[in-house]
C-alpha cells in the first residue's frame, strides 16, 4: 500500500500539456489552462486565481478528461495584462489547498510564487535550437584538489570537519573544453559563493 499522499499527484507547468495554445501569446487573447490531479483524491472544487489590475478572480475549473491515473481540470483565462500571474485553488474535503510554480501549500502563498505567462513576448529564434548549462563552481570539478579540505583537518563548533569531493572556479575553467565539445552556445556561471567545504 501506498503512503504517498494524494497532494504529490498534482501537476500544473508551462508546458503544451497544460497550457494551450503555446507562446507567443497576444495581449487579450484567451489561454486554457489544465491542472492535473489523481484519481482518488478528495477534491471537491479547483479554481484558478488570477489577479488582473491587481484585484483578485477567481475562475472555476471544470473536470474534463480522465485516463487511467489521471483526472484533468480545465479553464479559460484571458490575459489581460502583459505579465499574467496565477495560481490554483483547491477545495478538498480536508480543507484548502494552493498549488503555485513552488509547489503545495496551505497557507496563503504571496504573489511571488504564482505561475506567470507573458503576453507579447518573442523569445529570439535563437534561443530555441540553444544548449544552456549553469554551472554551480562550488561543485562541479575539482580543478586544484591541494587545496581540499581533508577529513579531521580541524574542529568546527567542537566536531571534526569531512571532505566532500566538491570543486571550485579553477575546475570550471579547466573544463571549458569540454563544455565546448558538448556543443554548448551559451553558457553561464551566475553565481559563485565563498563558502567552507565542510560538513559537520
Amino acid at each position: 500500500m501506498s503512503n504517498v499522499h494524494w497532494s504529490h499527484s498534482v501537476h500544473h507547468d508551462g508546458s503544451p500539456c497544460y497550457v494551450t495554445p503555446q507562446n507567443p501569446y497576444s495581449f487579450g487573447s484567451t489561454i486554457t489552462l489544465k491542472l492535473r490531479t489523481g484519481l482518488n483524491t478528495p477534491i471537491e472544487r479547483v479554481f484558478v486565481r488570477t489577479n488582473p489590475d491587481g484585484e483578485q478572480h477567481m475562475i472555476p475549473m471544470q473536470p474534463g478528461n480522465e485516463d487511467a491515473v489521471a483526472r484533468w481540470w480545465e479553464a479559460d483565462i484571458p490575459l489581460k495584462m502583459v505579465r499574467n500571474n496565477y495560481r490554483f485553488y483547491i477545495l478538498t474535503t480536508e480543507g484548502g489547498w494552493w498549488l503555485t510554480a513552488a509547489g503545495m501549500v496551505r497557507y496563503t502563498p504571496p504573489d511571488a510564487t504564482d505561475f506567470k505567462i507573458l503576453a507579447q513576448y518573442h523569445a529570439p529564434t535563437w534561443v530555441h535550437d540553444s544548449v544552456f548549462y549553469q554551472i554551480f563552481p562550488d561543485r562541479f570539478a575539482d580543478g586544484d584538489p591541494d587545496n581540499n579540505v581533508y577529513d579531521n583537518e580541524y574542529l568546527c563548533y567542537g566536531k571534526h570537519v569531512a571532505a566532500r569531493p566538491w570543486g571550485e572556479l579553477p575546475g570550471h575553467l579547466w573544463s571549458q573544453e569540454q563544455l565546448n565539445s558538448l556543443a554548448v552556445i551559451c553558457g553561464e556561471s551566475s553565481s559563485i559563493w565563498i563558502t567552507w567545504r565542510i560538513s559537520v
